[in-house]
């Protein structure tokens, strides 16, 4: 994304700055490859590949199959406090579910659905959540009265 803005522009909704706004990336994958393709060449670094073209994931080796010695980058993101302050600040749901699949993989799991069984046995024991037992709030609710 290119442009400019005039430098008197108030932000359309709150008035104020800062504006913050959330853009749903629909292919993740495409848009680290974007990024990262512009970010090496505006540092001088010469790429073939065209920055708007879909990632090809075909051509990646099989997962954790990469020499050590083939290393060129190396991807640090922010500490988690930072991403969770922004998760919170915005309310940003598909942060919230990437925290969860990150968390995941610390736990030696790759998918959603094992990461929240993950979370449950090690995360919300630690706040001192108890989830409802379904089985009894499900005939403690068949057994009211309707009204």
């Amino acid at each position: 994304m290119a442009g400019s803005v005039p430098i008197d522009l108030v932000p359309p909704l709150t008035g104020k700055f800062p504006l913050v706004r959330t853009v749903r990336i629909v292919e993740p994958a495409n848009y680290a490859r974007t990024v990262l393709i512009e970010l090496l060449r505006k540092n001088g670094v010469r790429v073939d590949a065209s920055a708007d073209k879909p990632n090809p994931v075909t051509l990646l080796l099989p997962e954790r199959r990469y020499p050590a010695d083939a290393k060129v980058a190396k991807l640090t993101g922010l500490p988690y406090a930072e991403n969770a302050k922004f998760v919170m600040k915005v309310s940003y749901n598909i942060g919230a579910d990437a925290s969860l699949l990150l968390f995941g993989l610390t736990q030696g799991v790759d998918n959603m659905d094992a990461a929240l069984v993950r979370s449950g046995t090690s995360l919300l024991p630690a706040t001192g959540y108890r989830p409802p037992n379904t089985a009894s709030s499900t005939a403690r609710a068949a057994a009211r009265p309707e009204r």
